[in-house]
């Protein structure tokens, strides 16, 4: 099944695609590609957004995709731990990424960053909308109930952050260096 098909149905809440894409191996593929699809958007959203030249706007998207592949590795790692630990949920890792990788898809309108204000409200509404959804994909991966799924969702998400933090700084350091 085409990764765009998919893409649209997992934005649009269907909880039957995160189910498919939990029990179909090749699907890790398409959610690893929804995600660099989601990071190149954005950092084209970034490179338009702000001045600083050809070697600026490829450094926000190299950037770009190696946060967010990061990223989406360490938060579905996150989740896994804490659901299979805490609420003993079964599940592996794989099946984890495979529903979040599909939970980012509303984000492509990162894209929209270079609209100021506009772009701003437009992310925030696409990341809102990534949470439900990442929701969704959590509970249909780790099949447990609402409660520990936005337990899980909440200590992941902390943990994620501080990672992230760490990560953004890593990449940042060069990337200001190409200004």
């Amino acid at each position: 099944m085409a990764v765009a098909d998919r893409m649209m149905r997992a934005a649009q809440g269907q909880v039957a695609l995160f189910e498919e894409v939990e029990h179909d191996p090749s699907a890790t593929t398409q959610a690893l590609t929804v995600v660099a699809i989601v990071a190149v958007a954005g950092g084209v959203g970034n490179a338009i957004g702000h001045a600083g030249g050809v070697g600026a706007a490829v450094g926000w998207l190299i950037g770009g995709v190696i946060t967010a592949v990061i990223g989406w590795a360490a938060f579905s790692a996150l989740t896994y731990v804490i659901g299979t630990r805490l609420f003993n949920a079964d599940a592996t890792w794989e099946e984890v990424m495979r529903t979040l990788g599909f939970a980012y898809a509303p984000r492509v309108l990162s894209v929209l960053g270079f609209l100021g204000p506009v772009g701003a409200i437009i992310n925030f509404a696409a990341y809102v909308w990534f949470l439900y959804l990442a929701f969704v994909a959590i509970r249909s991966a780790l099949d447990i109930p609402n409660g520990p799924t936005l337990a899980t969702i909440i200590l992941a998400a902390l943990a994620a952050f501080v990672i992230m933090f760490v990560v953004t700084l890593i990449v940042a350091i060069p990337l200001a260096a190409l200004r």
